[in-house]
């Protein structure tokens, strides 16, 4: 819905045409990547709705709540396993920041404790 919004918004490097062009013409990593997260939502509903269909609602939002922390901590490996010395690329993954790695986890714990 804000998509045709993003170049007022973020500047014209932004424009929808231009993000259609850079995919079209774009290698296999990204089609792999875009893929990829489409395969890992259809994993993620097809088995929310076979715990519910197994248990309960109430269960589902538990596991729900504690895929979070794995998919952070997978993020920060990736950062400091991989090779972040390029300096024309963005690094990958998550780097550890005090004091927002701090809140991350605390927000988690209440997240947690909320369920």
């Amino acid at each position: 819905m804000l998509w045709p919004l993003a170049p007022r918004l973020f500047g014209p490097e932004e424009a929808p045409a231009m993000t259609l062009s850079g995919l079209a013409h774009s290698g296999a990593d990204v089609w792999g990547g875009i893929i990829g997260v489409m395969v890992a939502s259809l994993t993620a509903a097809v088995s929310m709705v076979w715990i519910v269909e197994h248990t309960s609602c109430t269960t589902r939002n538990v596991w729900q709540n504690l895929r979070v922390i794995p998919i952070w901590l997978i993020s920060l490996l990736v950062h400091y396993v991989a090779d972040n010395t390029d300096s024309y690329q963005a690094p990958l993954g998550e780097s550890w920041q005090m004091p927002f790695s701090i809140m991350i986890l605390l927000g988690f714990g209440v997240s947690v404790a909320g369920v």
